[in-house]
């Protein structure tokens, strides 16, 4: 039988490809930063996957993570 419960990988594309659609009313700068910054979602799957967060939820709170690193350290781009 197969695999029918997705997994957090297929969740996290899944919520990623619904909020791009979001980003294609941006104009071209801000839709190139908006598809960087849901990248950052993906960087902390396998912790979304054993920690048993709920997937969209870790998918944000990853995106915030990754951003709030990246403003602390004081960069401006990844």
């Amino acid at each position: 039988m197969g695999r029918t419960t997705p997994t957090v990988k297929q969740k996290i594309d899944s919520i990623s490809n619904e909020l791009s659609r979001m980003g294609e009313l941006m104009n071209a700068d801000e839709k190139n930063l908006f598809r960087q910054m849901l990248s950052l979602g993906r960087l902390h799957a396998p912790d979304i996957n054993y920690s048993a967060v709920d997937t969209a939820t870790g998918y944000l709170i990853s995106i915030m993570f990754e951003l709030f690193k990246i403003v602390r350290n004081g960069k401006s781009e990844r």
